[in-house]
């Protein structure tokens, strides 16, 4: 198994994690909110593609339902400023669960199904949804890879598309209370082209209830946002 995954964290870990995924990355880990535990994600993000600029605060709930399952609910708030002038507004609402189904010696497998629910004049215009496989290798104490596989679906105002996303992410701690990440990410839709980035970041565990954290984005296409920065706060309790 071993083998097979560390070409991988050469190509991901130019920057790598430890604790668990989640923001500034895109790529998510096996790892669920324990029962009756609370996780509330604040994350400031700003980016940049063809002239259009985008500003986003993004509020996240995780609850942990009971043991290997949590729930979630992610409310986005987004500003856009194009040649046409400004728009803000709430954004598409998504919400789902993840199940982290089975675990082999160090290697954790985890489904997370989610729904997408327009909310604003901002997003998509129209539901959508998916099904996430996320699988986590942990190879050490300190280090561990995510690799997450993302089929989605999803309606617009004009039209409908189908795609499927894929990621992988390296996660190493530095310190105890300092991780480091980096993932490179694809994202396909068959009305679209694919797109894809490369992101970087840290995270810090401030205090045992408070974690923040900084990143960046580059796109690696044409199609892809030219740039994207990122900061977030995450409250435990």
């Amino acid at each position: 198994m071993k083998k097979i995954l560390l070409p991988l964290i050469t190509v991901c870990c130019l920057s790598p994690v430890a604790a668990f995924a989640g923001h500034p990355l895109i790529t998510d880990s096996a790892q669920t909110v324990e029962p009756i535990k609370h996780e509330a994600e604040t994350a400031i993000e700003y980016a940049k593609k063809s002239g259009e600029k985008e500003m986003l605060v993004q509020e996240t709930m995780t609850v942990g339902v009971c043991k290997n399952v949590d729930t979630f609910i992610a409310a986005p708030f987004k500003t856009k400023t194009g040649d046409e002038g400004s728009v803000s507004g709430l954004s598409d609402i998504s919400l789902g669960f993840k199940w982290n189904a089975k675990t082999v010696d160090a290697t954790a497998f985890t489904v997370k199904p989610f729904l997408v629910l327009p909310a604003g004049g901002v997003g998509e215009g129209g539901v959508g949804g998916g099904l996430i496989g996320i699988v986590t290798q942990d190879i050490s104490k300190h280090f561990a890879i995510d690799g997450n596989l993302l089929v989605k679906y999803q309606s617009t105002r004009e039209d409908v598309y189908r795609g499927i996303d894929a990621s992988v992410a390296g996660r190493y701690e530095v310190a105890k209370e300092l991780k480091t990440v980096g993932e490179v990410a694809l994202s396909t839709a068959s009305n679209r082209n694919p797109t894809a980035i490369v992101g970087v970041g840290l995270v810090y565990g401030a205090m045992e209830y408070l974690d923040v954290d900084l990143g960046a984005r580059v796109g690696l296409t044409p199609e892809s946002e030219e740039f994207r920065l990122l900061a977030g706060v995450t409250c435990k309790f």
